[in-house]
């Protein structure tokens, strides 16, 4: 089975119906592995060893690295990679969303929505019904921050306060188990301004704009450290990506591309966006990245991790 295969499973399959059959599940994850790129992106996204997961599970986190949301006042509208096919789903209820919240994948039907014109308060959205629940309040109110979902927490970096307080050196994570946030012991040795957060062997890359500093987050010692480059400075706000052992950072005005191994840079393409800040975690499909950006322009940008391209697909 190839990727073109897999692709149209995912387009008219209800993962719903793959719980009960497990052996098909087992087979057809088996053929999921075989493409290279389905394989890189789940580990890149998710950081599990592919032994310890029962297929149906790798199989529905699988099609949640696959879909874009798009969280606003009134609903929630998924798009599905790579064609951008949508499916609206309304609230029973608006809340406060602007373009300087924040949003991440929960589970396989919810995710948690915060930031921005929300304050301290955090909901979590149920995608099937459209039900939106609070949940338990932030520690800080949080605009513009760098979000994503590791080991059964979501981590809060950076940002700042409606009224311009800096939030930039400090950062907090939501537990849940204990369904509470508690902030990071450790604090950013640079700060974090509009930043995007990557995941690469189990560590939390921050990289933010008007910085040629990248730092790294332990999420088990909760420190931060200062990895050993200069970048140059990127304009504005920027998304990044890691894809395999690079990471791609896309800003408004260039596109970088550094191996994480030597920290050399090995690639660099000039960009040109009035503004470009990510509301949730970009999303890998093949070569590309897809993230939902604002500021400015509402839309969705996809990038070539391999030309160092990128274009708007879709406004919104």
């Amino acid at each position: 089975m190839n990727v073109r295969a897999v692709l149209e499973v995912l387009k008219f399959c209800d993962a719903r119906c793959l719980l009960h059959s497990a052996d098909y599940t087992s087979k057809l994850w088996t053929h999921c592995c075989a493409c290279n790129e389905l394989w890189d992106s789940l580990l890149d996204t998710h950081h599990f060893p592919p032994r310890d997961t029962h297929p149906a599970k790798l199989w529905f986190r699988l099609c949640n690295s696959l879909t874009l949301p798009v969280i606003r006042k009134n609903q929630c509208t998924v798009y599905s990679l790579p064609g951008l096919k949508t499916r609206a789903v309304p609230f029973f209820h608006e809340i406060s969303v602007d373009s300087k919240s924040m949003w991440c994948w929960m589970g396989r039907k919810s995710m948690l929505c915060c930031g921005g014109g929300l304050g301290l308060v955090a909901y979590k959205v149920l995608i099937d019904t459209g039900d939106v629940r609070p949940m338990a309040r932030m520690k800080q109110e949080r605009c513009s921050a760098g979000i994503i979902k590791f080991k059964g927490f979501v981590y809060l970096i950076g940002g700042s306060t409606p009224i311009g307080k800096s939030h930039w050196y400090t950062g907090e994570k939501y537990d849940f188990v204990r369904n509470q946030w508690s902030l990071l012991r450790g604090t950013l040795d640079t700060w974090s301004i509009c930043p995007s957060l990557s995941l690469f062997s189990g560590k939390i890359y921050v990289v933010a704009a008007w910085t040629n500093k990248v730092n790294v987050f332990d999420p088990d010692s909760e420190r931060f450290s200062i990895v050993p480059v200069e970048l140059p400075i990127i304009c504005g706000s920027l998304t990044s990506v890691v894809t395999d052992h690079y990471l791609v950072i896309m800003g408004n005005d260039q596109i970088l591309k550094y191996d994480l191994k030597t920290w050399s840079l090995i690639g660099q393409n000039r960009a040109s966006f009035d503004y470009l800040w990510a509301n949730s975690p970009p999303v890998k499909w093949t070569k590309y990245a897809f993230c939902v950006v604002s500021y400015g322009m509402e839309g969705i940008v996809r990038m070539d991790l391999e030309t160092l391209t990128a274009e708007v697909v879709l406004r919104l």
